[in-house]
Parts: structure tokens; C-alpha cells; sequence
């Protein structure tokens, strides 16, 4: 369901990496081809770390995981591990809930992962910028069907809010 398509770079296969930033790119975390992810980590660190999903912004329409690899960088220097998420931006009117589930697919595939990525899900938060603030803020605070882990924090930075007043004059988003 979820695989590997790179493998952590750099390879680390002694202590003298330790600390390093390792990053392995193009992760399925889903059935879609849109659904992938890039994890950030810090090479040598023990297992039960704390995890952040990033996912970015571009106002539903643009963007990408690479967009917040700085932030995941700087998360993963720290010993946090990050994890940055497309998803997929169909054309309006197609949207909802299409970007909610992709992210949410991030969050199981994290869970479902935990001891192969030496992570603890339950200390799992998310980040956001601009329209992926919001959807961090929607997954986390709505439920689903599925067992989700609980979403431990959220940060969101310059969300938007208040949809109503995104709404064009003729009704269709």
C-alpha cells in the first residue's frame, strides 16, 4: 500500500553520520498517485521521537512537500521527525474533501509506520502554512471512520479561517 521508492539519504551505516539529516523522498502514503511524502530525519537518534506532518500551502491550487523542507530540516535537526505531504489539487469545484483525506492518509501511513520510522504517534502534530494550516486544523479537529491517532498539537501559520469570505461573488468557489 505505502512503499519506498528512495531510500533514507545519506546512507548511514556508522556513528560517524549521527546527527545528519537524512531525508527519503517519494513515499506512497496512499491508492493515489498524489498521495506522497518526504520524511525528515536525524540519523542515529533513539526510537519513541515526536513527529510532525507538514503540509503546504498555495491556496489549494499549488504548492508541494518541498515547499516547507527548510521547516522539516530544521524540525529534524532538533530530533523531531518530519514528514511533508503532497496532495493532490484537483480543479475547483472537485476539491473537498479530496486534500482532508490526503493529509489524513499521511497521518494513518505515520501511524501505521511508527516503530519502522522510531516514532512515538502519540506525540504526533501537524503544521500548516496558509491553506495547509487549514487543513491541518480540519484534520485534527474533525473525525472520521477510520482510527486516526490523535493529533497531539497544531501549529498553523496564516490559515484561512472564515471560507465565507473566500467565496466569489457568484457562489462557486
Amino acid at each position: 500500500f505505502c512503499a519506498a521508492r528512495n531510500p533514507i539519504s545519506p546512507p548511514c551505516t556508522s556513528t560517524a553520520c549521527a546527527g545528519a539529516v537524512g531525508v527519503r523522498a517519494d513515499v506512497g502514503c496512499g491508492p493515489e498517485a498524489g498521495q506522497v511524502l518526504e520524511i525528515y530525519l536525524r540519523l542515529g537518534d533513539d526510537a519513541d521521537r515526536a513527529v510532525v506532518v507538514l503540509v503546504h500551502g498555495g491556496g489549494w491550487e499549488q504548492g508541494g512537500k518541498g515547499d516547507l523542507a527548510r521547516n522539516a530540516r530544521e524540525l529534524a535537526e532538533e530530533g523531531i521527525v518530519a514528514v511533508s505531504v503532497d496532495y493532490r489539487l484537483p480543479p475547483p469545484g472537485e476539491r473537498w474533501p479530496t486534500e482532508v483525506e490526503d493529509v489524513r492518509a499521511a497521518v494513518r501511513w505515520v501511524q501505521e509506520h511508527a516503530e519502522e520510522l522510531d516514532v512515538d504517534p502519540a506525540r504526533l502534530g501537524l503544521y500548516g502554512s496558509s491553506a495547509g494550516g487549514n487543513l491541518a486544523m480540519v484534520v485534527a479537529t474533525t473525525g472520521g471512520d477510520d482510527d486516526l491517532p490523535p493529533v497531539r498539537s497544531v501549529a498553523a501559520w496564516s490559515p484561512p479561517t472564515d471560507l465565507l469570505s473566500l467565496t466569489p461573488p457568484d457562489g462557486v468557489p
